[in-house]
């Protein structure tokens, strides 16, 4: 790490402005209708099968869906307040599968923003450095289309089979939660760092400036995977990550202020 490291006030400021930039916002809308439509369809799917999902329990097939048509049938039978209870017992299983639905969904919302990201990712690094004043000459980047895919694929499968090891504890109520979050935002963390890595810097500069306890790097991808759990925000979390850490490695391996 340089001693000229970037200020992440700088970075957020000058990130901010770099998104909402014509060249950027260009090929963004590209994506924006594709993106919203495969959230809440996905959304929608999602729910309707968890609505319709069954089970045997000796010998008989239970699902949502008509545990919940029994429970109301059974309620409403009784006096007076029998209606009112339904109507509550309805909306409540309604309401519990529809944020499970929108929880799901978010993630898949936030795999898909990886995937524009890294489809976008070699021409907004071209757009921010010329804007810093830089050159072409000032993007090295390591490797190629093969070793990039093969790295994210590895990296994929090793979240993988963390996740297998893990997935006793998942059984656990908070533990299970921060275990997900925490297997998800390393996901986030090492394919976006890499991807912009990759096609930025040198090998050596990699090395030196993308270390583990980097606490830098903490904060802009816990940032950017805080935002990719919003609705709608989260479509662009991982675009908007991918320019936090463009104009983090320039300044920081160029030693010149944003």
């Amino acid at each position: 790490m340089s001693n000229n490291t970037p200020t992440l006030s700088a970075v957020f400021t000058q990130s901010i402005s770099d998104f909402f930039s014509k060249p950027i916002l260009l090929r963004l809308l590209s994506v924006i209708f594709v993106s919203v439509l495969l959230v809440y369809i996905s959304g929608f799917y999602l729910f309707d099968y968890l609505f319709t999902l069954s089970g045997e329990i000796k010998q008989g097939a239970y699902s949502a869906e008509s545990v919940s048509a029994s429970i109301h049938t059974n309620i409403e039978g009784i006096p007076v307040i029998g209606v009112a209870l339904a109507f509550i017992v309805a909306n409540f299983v309604l309401l519990v599968l529809t944020v499970a639905s929108v929880f799901i969904g978010s993630y898949v919302t936030m795999i898909f923003s990886l995937i524009i990201a890294g489809l976008l990712t070699p021409s907004i690094i071209k757009i921010i450095i010329v804007k810093r004043g830089g050159s072409q000459a000032d993007i090295k980047g390591f490797g190629n289309l093969l070793t990039g895919i093969g790295k994210v694929i590895l990296i994929g499968v090793l979240h993988l089979l963390l996740f297998l090891l893990m997935l006793p504890l998942m059984f656990i109520p908070l533990i299970n939660l921060f275990l997900f979050t925490a297997i998800l935002y390393s996901f986030f963390r090492y394919i976006l760092i890499y991807d912009v890595g990759s096609n930025m810097l040198d090998i050596e500069d990699f090395k030196a400036n993308t270390g583990f306890f980097n606490k830098d790097l903490f904060i802009l991808t816990i940032t950017g995977f805080f935002l990719s759990s919003l609705p709608v925000i989260g479509i662009f979390s991982s675009v908007f990550t991918v320019i936090m850490l463009i104009n983090y490695f320039y300044e920081d391996t160029q030693h010149s202020p944003i």
